[in-house]
């Protein structure tokens, strides 16, 4: 895993395949103040600190798919794979972008 921080911005991790091979999934995420932190956006425009409202507006018909650590998981699923949205106070906190609508085991504390 790779994961990358600084002062003022999302942080980002990348977690390859094993044998290092591939990309299994990339995430930025900000516990603290999402909407504070600089971060990059998906191709709808969603980034750290959206609203549910803006969510749904992005992606028409997205639903809830569960529940981790306190934080209510949306996915959308897209040409290559799936984006999860993790809302914690009706803002989106974690953006990841991963190869099932399943939360990966490494993303769950």
């Amino acid at each position: 895993m790779t994961y990358l921080e600084g002062e003022g911005l999302a942080n980002l991790s990348v977690v390859t395949e094993e044998d290092g091979s591939a990309i299994a999934f990339v995430q930025v995420t900000s516990w603290g103040t999402p909407g504070a932190v600089v971060s990059p956006s998906t191709a709808a425009g969603i980034r750290l600190g959206a609203t549910l409202s803006e969510l749904e507006a992005a992606y028409p018909g997205i639903q809830q798919t569960g529940t981790s650590n306190n934080s209510r998981l949306f996915a959308v699923e897209d040409s290559d794979g799936w984006i999860v949205f993790w809302m914690d106070d009706e803002a989106v906190v974690n953006i990841s972008a991963v190869p099932t609508s399943n939360v990966p085991s490494e993303l769950c504390g």
